[in-house]
């Protein structure tokens, strides 16, 4: 069951990406309903529930977040003080402070965090979308929380709002 229910739910998942680059709101609902009649039919009921809980709070998550087509679509992505991700990497790698366990043992993982790049650069809403340790969960969102401005993506020239995924990996040191 847990197999049927990762790839039905990264079905979902990829089938809402396409559509949101490519419609409103509205019209990714109705093509969600869809094709979700469509696959309940292929997997069990409690696979069923669970991949369309989890797409709905993933949905909420991005039009929350996102609430135009345009961050969707944005022509420039952000920059990281004139870099890309890796400059981003480093620059958080050079912020993180290695956690330890209740026995100082050092913590190793990688923390999967999304957070919003502004239309003024300012990094906002950081979550942890995949956990670890609550140490380092805590470490990562406290270092990416306090990154400086970053320059905010674009489209057709104005700052828009984007949702970023990344990951921290700690290493013992």
């Amino acid at each position: 069951m847990k197999r049927s229910l990762v790839f039905f739910v990264l079905a979902l998942f990829l089938m809402a990406g396409q559509l949101a680059r490519a419609q409103s709101k509205q019209q990714i609902i109705d093509s969600l309903q869809q094709r979700i009649e469509e696959l309940q039919h292929q997997v069990d009921t409690a696979t069923f529930i669970t991949g369309l809980e989890k797409l709905v709070n993933y949905l909420d998550w991005e039009f929350r977040e996102t609430t135009d087509r345009e961050a969707f679509l944005s022509q420039t992505k952000p920059k990281f003080q004139g870099g890309d991700a890796n400059t981003f990497s480093v620059w958080v790698n050079k912020h993180l402070q290695q956690q330890f366990d209740e026995n100082n043992v050092p913590l190793e993982g990688r923390v999967t965090l999304c957070f919003t790049v502004s239309e003024t650069g300012e990094v906002t809403n950081v979550k942890v979308l995949r956990s670890v340790h609550p140490k380092l969960d805590e470490e990562a969102v406290r270092v990416v929380s306090s990154s400086p401005k970053w320059l905010p993506a674009t489209s057709n020239g104005t700052p828009i709002r984007t949702v970023y995924t990344f990951p921290v990996v700690f290493q013992a040191r």
